[in-house]
């Protein structure tokens, strides 16, 4: 399995936007470096209170990065991928997480953590699991819970072979 952590969450505290400026070079036609530009690019954290933790070791809060949110400075209107919609105060999911703490980036001094891809996110409602990756491939994905907790179950022992 890819992710450092497995848990099922609550969203806590609402996403925090921040934004990564990077220089850019600006090349000209025969590709010779010429100047730069400033992209900039928001990044949210959300704080989520861990509710249960499938695989790995967890405190009983975390934080998740994702691509995407708002600054008024930047943008009219939220920014976010469509697989990765930010997250909503008192929302649940079972996420797989990869570990980024230490990344010089986004989380120098501090925990953080993103899911391994958008198929690594699924909001809970109810009793159902809802995916948010776009399946190409025709692969079934869980669509409840309990599907989901299982196929967990069995990829952390076949893992563990």
């Amino acid at each position: 399995m890819e992710a450092d952590l497995v848990v099922r969450a609550r969203v806590i505290e609402p996403p925090t936007t921040r934004v990564i400026r990077y220089d850019l070079p600006v090349w000209d036609e025969s590709g010779s470096i010429v100047g730069s530009a400033v992209s900039q690019v928001l990044f949210s954290d959300t704080v989520f209170e861990v509710l249960e933790t499938y695989m790995g070791k967890s405190s009983s809060k975390i934080t998740v990065m994702q691509t995407g949110g708002f600054d008024q400075n930047i943008s009219r209107g939220v920014e976010e991928i469509p697989d990765d919609p930010l997250y909503k105060l008192g929302e649940e999911y079972i996420l797989f997480l990869v570990n980024i703490s230490g990344d010089p980036i986004h989380a120098p001094e501090h925990e953080l953590y993103r899911i391994i891809n958008p198929f690594g996110r699924y909001r809970i409602d109810n009793e159902k699991a809802v995916s948010y990756g776009q399946s190409a491939n025709s692969v079934i994905l869980p669509t409840d819970i309990a599907e989901l907790e299982a196929q967990i179950a069995q990829a952390i022992r076949e893992n563990d072979k």
